[in-house]
């Protein structure tokens, strides 16, 4: 996903194509919740195992 929304974003840049630009933000942030989730999940799961 993440290859997918820089994609977007650098061929909207390239092309001129103001309409791709959109998906590729939307993308990003959607990629960016996902790692935060992971990010939470590994500290809760070390956080358990640690005790």
């Amino acid at each position: 996903m993440g290859m997918t929304a820089v994609a977007a974003l650098s061929v909207a840049d390239a092309a001129a194509l103001g309409w791709l630009r959109t998906p590729g933000q939307v993308l990003l942030w959607v990629v960016l919740a996902a790692w935060v989730l992971t990010l939470a999940g590994l500290v809760g799961y070390a956080a358990a195992h640690l005790r």
